[in-house]
């Protein structure tokens, strides 16, 4: 099992001749790789990310003949069938085995992700300047290696508290007792890890529609796609309590599609399919 497309450089090696070979996908790479390059300020990033995508889409399309895709969203099932290649939507897998989603309300809202990738960045800044002036309580961003840049945009505002590299065990209990989970991106490729972290450990969950495409988890968020439509749902929710029947709905919904047993048994079938 070749652990994404960067994995896959001896996928022809005759050792491997008489394997069977899965490739799982955790993106259409060549478009993540895009969007990041519109994204980037730096130019030397910017023209590594736009070749690194020239080269993705032209490999994408020449895997060898027998190539199996597990993908991670059917939106990436759909778009490696085009090339001609056998491909089956493998659900995300995740550390969790129940839902732990608490009743009752928290006392500040969350952001988190990986704040050296500069999508994360440029949310962060989007929630700064069209949020923080509508918020009663606080908001937490925790993440990983912020650029000075953004520290100093953050530090900036009274009401908005940084958690710079938080330990796994410090991220989920951010997660655990925040009031909202708040999800945004610029854009929609592959499948966002962090929704399921909202999901199966938060409360409330407000998420752009960039980060529920195609994840088939709509109907547990609060969607959202402009910023009177994020201050609305912010609002709505301040004051509303998470109840019993919200977290038994994700436990049905999330127990049907993202249980790790059953698309582990899933992935094994894609053995014996061949």
């Amino acid at each position: 099992m070749f652990e994404g497309i960067h994995t896959t450089g001896f996928h022809n090696h005759k050792a491997l001749n008489t394997r069977h070979k899965i490739i799982r996908t955790h993106n259409i790479e060549h478009q993540y790789y895009r969007n990041l390059a519109r994204s980037e300020k730096n130019l030397f990033r910017k023209f590594f990310f736009l070749s690194e995508s020239v080269k993705l889409k032209r490999y994408e399309k020449s895997l060898p003949d027998g190539t199996v895709i597990a993908a991670i969203s059917e939106n990436d099932k759909i778009h490696y069938s085009k090339y001609g290649y056998d491909a089956y939507y493998i659900p995300a897998f995740h550390p969790f085995n129940a839902v732990m989603s608490r009743e009752g309300t928290g006392e500040y809202i969350l952001y988190h992700g990986d704040l050296s990738v500069y999508d994360n960045e440029r949310s962060v800044r989007y929630l700064i300047d069209n949020l923080y002036k509508h918020l009663p309580i606080p908001l937490i961003i925790a993440g990983k290696d912020p650029s000075k840049g953004l520290k100093r945009a953050i530090n900036g505002n009274q009401n908005i508290k940084l958690i710079e590299n938080p330990s796994s065990d410090k991220l989920s209990d951010l997660i655990i007792n925040a009031h909202i989970n708040l999800l945004h991106s610029f854009q929609s490729s592959g499948m966002k890890i962090k929704l399921l972290y909202s999901l199966f450990l938060g409360r409330h969950c407000i998420a752009h529609q960039n980060v529920i495409a195609n994840s088939g988890l709509d109907d547990l968020c609060y969607r959202w796609e402009t910023e009177d439509q994020l201050i609305e749902k912010v609002k709505y929710l301040l004051d509303k309590p998470f109840k019993k029947a919200e977290s038994e709905k994700r436990k049905k919904k999330l127990n049907d599609n993202f249980s790790n047993r059953k698309n582990t048994a899933r992935l094994l079938g894609l053995v014996k399919l061949n």
